[in-house]
C-alpha cells in the first residue's frame, strides 16, 4: 500500500494517480488524520503539498518522516529537505536549467529581466499583479501588496520568460 498525505481539500490531485494502480493499493491521508494518529497502516508513504504547510506543520511532518523511517517503513520525500519555491528557483537558476531568476523582496532584488511578477512563496494563486515592466511599477506592487497585509517575507519577485519551445511548454 502507498499513503500520500496531503493537505485538506487537496486530495483530488491524486485521482488520476489512484485510478491508474492495478497492481497496488493507493490511498491518501490527510496531515491533520496523520498527525492524530495513534496507529498506522504498515506502507510506503509520500509527504506530497509541503509547500501548504505552516512552518511547524514541516517540522512535525520532518519528526514523523524520520519515526517511521526508525520503523524500517518507506518514506518518500523528505520535509526537511524539500527546497521552498523560492530555493528551487533559485537552484534550477545556478543549475541553468531555468535562464529567469526569482528574487526575496525583503532582501532588495534588482532583477536582471524584465517584465517581473509578484507572488506570494507558499500559495498557488499565481501572481498578484500583471507584469510589471519596470522598477516603478515593482515598486507600486509591492507597496500595494504591503498595504493588503500581505508580509514582506512571503512576496517574491520572478523574472517572466515565457517563450514557446513547443506547444504549451516554455522556456
Amino acid at each position: 500500500m502507498i499513503v500520500f498525505l496531503v493537505t485538506h481539500g487537496n486530495a483530488f490531485t491524486l485521482q488520476a494517480v489512484k485510478a491508474a494502480a492495478k497492481d497496488f493499493s493507493i490511498s491518501t491521508m490527510r496531515y491533520d488524520q496523520f498527525f492524530a494518529a495513534k496507529t498506522l497502516p504498515h506502507a510506503t508513504y509520500v509527504f506530497t503539498a509541503l509547500d501548504l504547510l505552516a512552518n511547524w506543520e514541516v517540522r512535525v511532518a520532518a519528526s514523523m518522516y524520520r519515526h517511521l523511517q526508525s520503523q524500517n517503513l518507506r518514506v518518500l520525500n523528505d520535509p526537511a529537505r524539500v527546497l521552498s519555491r523560492y530555493g528551487l528557483l533559485r537552484q534550477l537558476h545556478r543549475s541553468g536549467l531555468n535562464r529567469f531568476n526569482a528574487y526575496r523582496v525583503e532582501e532588495g532584488p534588482e532583477p536582471k529581466r524584465w517584465p517581473v511578477f509578484l507572488r506570494t512563496e507558499g500559495d498557488h494563486d499565481g501572481p498578484l499583479n500583471p507584469l510589471l515592466n519596470d522598477r516603478s511599477e515593482l515598486d507600486a506592487a509591492i507597496a500595494g501588496a504591503l498595504s493588503r497585509g500581505i508580509p514582506l517575507s512571503v512576496l517574491l519577485v520572478t523574472e517572466y520568460m515565457a517563450q514557446p519551445v513547443q506547444p504549451r511548454c516554455y522556456t
